[in-house]
């Protein structure tokens, strides 16, 4: 009975160790607020907790976690809706400079009033 305990406590460490790698640890995220450049236009980026993200699969859409990523212009121009591919560029850096990890899978959304928002695709 004890060995069983022991070999049970001993798949319970090893599963707990599997999360992120041993990088994730030395590089804590700073969330937080972050100004980048992307294109020659200078965006905010806001990290946030909230709901998981999606990214597409073949099987359909999977839920993402991580922090959301708003961004907004900088000079407080509204962004259109056919600026994703530039506001999810702004994302990526302003992730990246919080010292997070970006997932590029994610799908992010256009929430009017000039923003766009990628939830669950920082890590």
């Amino acid at each position: 009975m004890a060995r069983a305990a022991v070999i049970c406590m001993g798949a319970m460490l090893a599963l707990s160790a599997c999360g992120k790698g041993p990088e994730a640890a030395l590089q804590p995220m700073d969330p937080g607020r972050e100004k980048v450049i992307v294109e020659g236009v200078e965006f905010q980026t806001f990290m946030r907790d909230g709901p998981p993200g999606e990214r597409l699969t073949p099987m359909g859409a999977v839920p993402t976690a991580g922090l959301g990523v708003i961004v907004r212009r900088a000079d407080g121009a509204d962004l259109a809706n056919s600026e994703g591919r530039i506001s999810k560029a702004a994302a990526e850096k302003g992730c990246n400079a919080a010292g997070g990890t970006f997932n590029r899978a994610v799908l992010g959304r256009y929430e009017g009033a000039g923003t766009w928002v990628f939830d669950g695709v920082c890590t």
